[in-house]
């Protein structure tokens, strides 16, 4: 009788850390944040603007920023890693869903935060 009592209570800890497993190692659990990487260089005027604009915007939605500067060596290998291209001009910017993968990517043109703002909460939210 005694081991009836411990069997149900196994049984239910072992539900309780089945559904916690399925929570903690199921896809959306490991889902990456929405990324914005604006490719730039420190010599580049609009680069500077755009930093500032794109990591303001990023702040203020809760996304991750990463800017890779065209002039160091590692950048390529960096844009290889997050599965983008290495543009040809700058300042250009890859918005990045929370699977990686591209949502838009374009040149930067001197957008306000406000309309940057609209654009990629339009583009996130249209996957």
């Amino acid at each position: 009788m005694k081991n009836a009592g411990i069997s149900k209570k196994i049984k239910k800890l072992l539900t309780v850390i089945t559904l916690l497993c399925g929570i903690l190692f199921g896809s959306s659990a490991f889902a990456m944040p929405p990324q914005i990487v604006l490719f730039c260089s420190s010599w580049n005027m609009k680069c500077r603007e755009a930093k500032k604009v794109y990591s303001s915007v990023a702040f203020e939605l809760g996304i991750k920023f990463t800017e890779l500067d065209i002039d160091q060596n590692s950048s390529q290998q960096k844009a290889d890693d997050l599965g983008v291209n290495f543009p040809s001009s700058v300042p250009y910017v890859y918005l990045l869903d929370n699977s990686g993968n591209v949502v838009p990517e374009e040149l930067y043109k001197g957008e306000s935060s406000q309309d940057l703002k609209q654009k990629i909460i339009t583009a996130l939210n249209r996957k």
